[in-house]
């Protein structure tokens, strides 16, 4: 019978076990494990990935400070499937609901392998350690937010995304490393002060009066607690050219 992979199958050469199994939907999952060597990096840089709302992942490399934000578009398809049932609803045409929302599954599936595909290139090519923020804290940030924030937030694929990024990486042989994001996103990246958002994209400082996108400055203290964990945990194999000291003493233009 015909099976469809989660994922891009590896060599055959390198398969080792497989287990046939019936999933809680009452779907059939066939599991192979593969087993092969992956390349020792020896690592430069730093990659910090700071999950939110507005942009599913934003990164920043201590190679080069300058951010890249992914995934803006998913919230985009998530409200259009969202009104599309609604509207189906009121028509109680729940054959095309279904469909719709194995439609919106794909197509949320490959904007997911693409960002996980380009963020691991970017590890690859730069010798990165990556350093993801902790889902827990997203979860807790969105409570006190009001129904809105705590849908958005429910709503986006975080775990699906961390998941990708996590094997993707290992096949490479990059670590990833999970660091506590919290206040990484109402501490001002260029003094360490308590600062707020005047809306959802912006961040200002209300102690040095830096404004800045929201996203980076939170994956610009993401990238400090990284930093720190490599200097303070003597992480074997890394050497990172930029040092936290640096990004806090605003010796680097970070924009």
């Amino acid at each position: 019978m015909p099976i469809k992979p989660h994922k891009e199958l590896l060599d055959f050469k390198y398969l080792k076990d497989s287990l046939l199994i019936k999933n809680k939907k009452g779907n059939y999952e066939l599991r192979l494990v593969f087993q092969y060597e992956v390349p020792e990096i020896n690592y430069n840089n730093v990659l910090a990935i700071d999950l939110g709302e507005r942009n599913i992942a934003t990164i920043c490399n201590s190679s080069n400070l300058k951010p890249i934000f992914y995934g803006r578009t998913i919230r985009g398809i998530r409200r259009h499937y969202n009104y599309l049932r609604k509207q189906l609803g009121e028509k109680k045409l729940l054959k095309k609901i279904k469909e719709l929302e194995n439609k919106e599954k794909r197509i949320i599936e490959q904007e997911l392998h693409n960002i996980s595909n380009n963020i691991v290139k970017e590890a690859v090519k730069t010798s990165s350690m990556i350093f993801l923020g902790d889902l827990k804290d997203i979860r807790k940030s969105a409570k006190g937010k009001g129904k809105r924030f705590n849908r958005i937030v429910s709503n986006m694929p975080y775990y699906k995304l961390t998941q990708m990024i996590t094997y993707k990486s290992a096949q490479q042989g990059i670590k990833v490393i999970k660091i506590k994001e919290n206040y990484t996103s109402k501490t001002c990246s260029k003094c360490n002060q308590i600062g707020k958002r005047l809306k959802q994209g912006l961040f200002k400082c209300s102690n040095c009066k830096y404004e800045v996108n929201a996203d980076f400055n939170g994956v610009q203290n993401i990238l400090k607690r990284s930093l720190d964990y490599m200097f303070k945990d003597g992480v074997i194999g890394s050497n990172p050219k930029i040092s936290p000291e640096e990004i806090n003493a605003n010796k680097i233009n970070c924009i």
